[in-house]
């Protein structure tokens, strides 16, 4: 991700908040992520409630919300975004499996460009993949604001530690 300068401007305006405001393309990046993962929080069924998404019956799991979240992470470049998060994740066995792949494992999710995301992994594991984020240039903040909404802890009430937030302020140093 690269580091020019985006306009955002908010409507209506904010309290406290300027209008208009510049902020980094990969912060930028990464608010758009942001407000899809409130959206799923906005539209999902309950945790661990089934819903139907994209015509396919899911349930509101950890599973579900790491698929999401990667989903969105590689609409950008699916074959780099894939292809490293596939070399950082790998599996401590020894072997070349990871928990990102190309070769369909027994139970796994599709995501973009003809990848695959492993259903065999506990939370740890999960959270592992969101962390080799930061390969991609992801900041703290947002792997940290990602691993809550993986583990299900609804971001409209958790609050941002001061260091998580200073990852999401402006050029002015206005927070988001």
């Amino acid at each position: 991700m690269g580091a020019d300068a985006i306009k955002v401007s908010i409507s209506p305006n904010l309290s406290g908040i300027p209008s208009s405001f510049d902020v980094s393309f990969t912060t930028a990046i990464e608010m758009l992520h942001i407000l899809a993962l409130g959206k799923w929080e906005s539209t999902a069924p309950e945790l661990g409630m089934t819903g139907v998404r994209n015509g396919i019956s899911l349930k509101n799991s950890q599973q579900a919300r790491l698929h999401y979240l990667l989903e969105g992470i590689g609409v950008i470049n699916s074959e780099h975004t894939y292809s490293t998060l596939a070399v950082k994740t790998r599996n401590p066995k020894g072997n070349t499996d990871s928990k990102i792949t190309k070769r369909k494992p027994e139970q796994g999710l599709a995501l973009n460009g003809r990848w695959y995301l492993d259903c065999c992994l506990n939370l740890g594991q999960k959270l592992e993949v969101v962390d080799a984020l930061s390969h991609l240039g992801y900041s703290r903040g947002f792997i940290k604001i990602a691993k809550f909404f993986v583990e299900g802890i609804l971001l409209t009430k958790t609050p941002i530690k001061a260091d998580t937030g200073a990852a999401f302020k402006n050029r002015n140093g206005h927070p988001f």
